[in-house]
């Protein structure tokens, strides 16, 4: 078992985020984000602990009356920028979709979702988790929601 000691340093933050979205159409938006982090301590260049890769996300947001249709696209590069503890992760990319039915009144609204994960059941581990090592992340998945939502 490996034991780190975690102490103050100087250390160098650089990174960037960044979305795009653009109207395709009426109902139709294209949907991107993408972030990217890099940290080392000062004097040694060491990276930083739980440091996330460069990720991108893709989407087309489709949207019709009360329907809202919303399939993605996760992307992560590997991370090899590692800590003394840490280890090293390969990339992935996962299939999300998530649709939605919204019924609006006066002073509510209320969501029925169905949201999938993972859809082609990749098998990859998230770089920032704690137990990556023992644990990969979740399979494919599908999750009903209602919500109300007053106003």
């Amino acid at each position: 078992m490996i034991e780190a000691n975690y102490a103050q340093g100087k250390s160098r933050y650089t990174g960037a985020e960044a979305r795009l979205e653009v109207g395709l159409h009426r109902h139709l938006w294209w949907i991107s984000k993408l972030d990217y982090v890099n940290a080392r301590l000062i004097e040694t260049k060491t990276p930083l602990p739980r440091i996330p890769p460069l990720r991108g996300v893709v989407g087309v947001e489709a949207t019709f009356k009360g329907f809202r249709l919303y399939p993605e696209v996760v992307m992560a590069d590997h991370q090899a920028r590692v800590f003394a503890t840490e280890t090293p992760t390969t990339g992935y990319a996962v299939f999300n979709f998530t649709g939605s039915y919204t019924i609006a009144r006066q002073h509510a609204a209320r969501v029925f979702s169905v949201n999938t994960f993972n859809l082609g059941d990749v098998l990859y581990r998230n770089h920032l988790s704690f137990i990556k090592e023992f644990a990969p992340e979740i399979g494919r998945g599908l999750r009903f929601v209602y919500t109300v939502r007053f106003f």
